[in-house]
């Protein structure tokens, strides 16, 4: 009797260790922004603080004329950082870490960083002086394309934030293109 409970229990293990390792392992998780970088907010700095230099040199020299076209450009460079550069860097953390939390299980934590990203991107739409509205509507609506993905295609979503995350960079690149003619200061 003893044997045949041993045996059943050797069986009842072998079966439960073969279920185990025939179930489909979880693929492994590639970030979606690997890679990034932030070279993108060097450039307004570098400038904002190049015309900060020249409105001081020209202030010093007494050339005051030329002193408003410096402070000019410093403001515009610290206006694309503010209203641009930012938020669209903290948005695509956010993305980043949504697909991480995702992949992770934790679909609500991973759904209320999408929600924060588009408030972020609001913000940016919503600048009083900016003209912003195209782009950040674009990608405040892959998000919510992304939002409606999670809940009725969960199996899609890996791929949704894929697409997001490079735009997202592709966005961040590109932002002087992106806000050329953008009339970031009145």
């Amino acid at each position: 009797m003893v044997k045949q409970f041993l045996f059943l229990l050797l069986g009842l293990s072998v079966g439960f260790f073969v279920c185990r390792l025939s179930q489909k392992m979880p693929d492994p998780w590639i970030p979606v922004l690997e890679g990034t970088s932030y070279a993108f907010l060097k450039d307004p700095v570098d400038r904002a603080i190049e015309a900060t230099q020249a409105a001081k040199e020209r202030v010093e020299s007494n050339q005051l004329p030329e002193v408003g076209e410096e402070l000019q450009t410093a403001m515009e460079s610290l206006s694309r950082l503010r209203f641009y550069f930012i938020p669209m860097t903290e948005t695509r953390q956010l993305v980043y870490d949504a697909d991480r939390l995702f992949f992770l299980g934790r679909v609500p934590e991973a759904k209320r960083k999408l929600v924060q990203a588009k408030d972020f991107l609001r913000g940016i739409g919503d600048a009083e002086r900016h003209r912003l509205l195209k782009p950040a509507n674009e990608v405040f609506l892959l998000l919510d394309e992304l939002l409606l993905i999670i809940d009725e295609a969960p199996h899609d979503a890996p791929a949704k934030f894929r697409l997001v995350g490079n735009r997202l960079n592709l966005m961040l690149l590109k932002g002087d293109l992106v806000l050329s003619g953008a009339g970031m200061v009145e």
